[in-house]
């Protein structure tokens, strides 16, 4: 797999309503994101960054065997 696509509607990125990632930038951007998003402290209002951030560590650890997300990947209270 050299893309992953990620939309907000199911309609694919070809039809202007996602962005397509790369196997390159996905493999930059999940350290990044777990190392700088991890650091905060866990706040209610983190629930929907916490989801997203779920959802791409679950994806990056499916496709490119990097750590799973976990509970110390967790940054709301759920």
């Amino acid at each position: 797999m050299d893309n992953i696509i990620i939309t907000d509607t199911g309609a694919t990125a070809d039809e202007g309503t996602g962005i397509v990632l790369t196997a390159g930038a996905l493999d930059l951007l999940t350290p990044w994101l777990r190392d700088t998003l991890t650091a905060q402290d866990r706040a209610d209002e983190n629930s929907d960054l916490c989801q997203l951030l779920t959802s791409i560590l679950r994806v990056s650890a499916d496709t490119y065997g990097t750590p799973a997300p976990s509970r110390a990947t967790c940054i709301c209270h759920g």
